[in-house]
């Protein structure tokens, strides 16, 4: 059976998308279980379950190919991440993970903790924690925000600033819906609420354009352009990525 081209690529792509029955498929019987050893001797001793340790696998191997394609050797890639990054970002998870009784506010900064480390397959759990908080608000954005956690990755859209409430009263607003990712601000990027808003303080005039990505009835995020004015009611917005893009 032949293996298709890149295989250590597309197997890696099979295991982080957790269908290890298509792996399966390609493998003859001969090599199946010598490779499938090989990949698990790689995973980190400490994960606590096998959905952990696919988890832990697709994050190295992520954070190797990073460095090769950076110009380094595999071995170097593999020591360095191995050594120095993953212990780094395992207690990142750690510290990051949901508990009980955390705020909103509080699920946010560790959403935006899981964003900015690249930690995306750990990111969900803050989503499934605001969900758990049952607020209505949380509720309205929450589809959106599980859509685009869901597709952020290495070398994909990872960041953006979501509109999660309205101060207007009737909780109603003109142009924005919640769970709104605004990703550009007249054509420059908008990585995150400091750039919303050092970008809208250096408007020339009272006018301008937010790309935004919005969720559409099939459940896919679409782009968007909005015309907006400065005087517009204000809305409640959010980082989704809390790394420091300067």
């Amino acid at each position: 059976m032949m293996r298709p081209k890149g295989s250590d690529r597309v197997m890696f792509n099979y295991i982080w998308k957790g269908t290890k029955r298509e792996l399966l498929q390609w493998l003859d019987e001969e090599e199946r279980e010598g490779e499938l050893r090989k990949i698990f001797q790689n995973l980190a001793d400490g994960a606590a379950d096998d959905e952990n340790k696919l988890k832990l696998l697709r994050l190295r191997e992520a954070l190797v190919l990073q460095y090769v394609d950076g110009g380094i050797s595999r071995s170097s890639a593999e020591e360095l991440v191995d050594e120095q990054v993953l212990p780094i970002l395992t207690e990142a998870i750690e510290t990051f993970t949901p508990q009980a009784g955390d705020s909103e506010d509080t699920l946010w900064a560790k959403l935006r903790a899981h964003m900015g480390l690249q930690l995306y397959d750990w990111a969900p759990a803050c989503v499934d924690a605001l969900a758990a908080l049952g607020e209505d608000h949380i509720q309205a954005y929450l589809p959106a925000l599980r859509a685009f956690v869901d597709s952020a990755d290495f070398g994909r859209l990872d960041y953006g600033v979501m509109v999660t409430a309205y101060y207007e009263p009737d909780g109603v607003n003109e142009a924005f819906q919640l769970g709104d990712v605004i990703v550009e601000l007249n054509g420059e990027p908008c990585r995150s609420y400091e750039e919303y808003v050092a970008q809208k303080e250096a408007l020339s005039g009272p006018d301008y354009t937010v790309g935004v990505l919005r969720l559409n009835g099939s459940g896919e995020l679409e782009q968007l352009a909005l015309e907006l004015n400065v005087d517009m009611p204000r809305v409640v917005l959010q980082s989704l990525n809390g790394k420091n893009f300067e």
